[in-house]
């Protein structure tokens, strides 16, 4: 069992603690699929059978062992970035990934007690706030052309509320055939509120939505 157990929120967010929790669970886990594996093997007196049986538990045991051999991987590859700003945001970002995988995870039962999570949610909860300073630049750092990366507001050119306003224009559930013009559901009930003016400027609106009309 890794030691020392951390008594204060920062304490969970060590690397080598870390990944010391994830060497653990796997050999954990490993050691109590096996052990179901041969009762089943014996009780059922087929392998298939057997595998069968403990296919949920199997497969939590294949992700943890694949999550442990991507944080390890994660942290070396850490230790070899030479710029310090750099190297300290991918930190923030393993550290996320790991506290993220616990919080969302399997198989820590008996690994980590109810104070223990509580300290490590506590600890999720400021490496997030971190995080959220570098997130664009980190996103950008993977250089995703935007086809690929499909997100409205993740776009390259940082058009983020026309391009969430010309998505709610485009989608099947916000429009529909009226006059053979496509008109905005529920329109009406909004109009009041937008600035009109400043949408036509931005987003290519017909001079019609400045208008007392529904239409676009």
């Amino acid at each position: 069992r890794p030691t020392p157990e951390p008594t204060s929120p920062g304490e969970f967010g060590n690397l080598s603690y870390l990944l010391s929790l994830f060497r653990y669970r796997v050999l954990v886990s490993s050691v109590e699929t096996e052990a179901a594996l041969q009762t089943e093997t014996e009780r059922l007196k087929s392998i298939e059978e057997a595998w069968n049986s403990c296919a949920v538990q199997l497969v939590q045991t294949a992700i943890s062992h694949c999550e442990y051999f991507i944080l390890d991987k994660f942290i070396s590859y850490i230790g070899k970035c030479k710029d310090e700003y750099c190297r300290e945001s991918l930190a923030s970002l393993c550290q996320m990934y790991a506290l993220s995988r616990i919080s969302l995870g399997h198989q820590w039962e008996g690994i980590l007690n109810r104070h223990a999570l509580k300290l490590m949610n506590s600890c999720l909860n400021s490496v997030l706030d971190q995080v959220r300073i570098n997130a664009v630049p980190l996103v950008d750092a993977l250089d995703f052309p935007d086809h690929v990366l499909n997100s409205t507001i993740g776009r390259y050119d940082g058009n983020v509320y026309e391009a969430l306003f010309e998505e709610a224009r485009n989608s099947p559930l916000n429009t529909h055939l009226r006059d053979d013009k496509a008109t905005l559901r529920g329109y009406e009930f909004v109009r009041d509120y937008l600035d009109k003016d400043f949408l036509s400027l931005r987003n290519g609106v017909p001079v019609e939505l400045r208008a007392d009309t529904a239409r676009i």
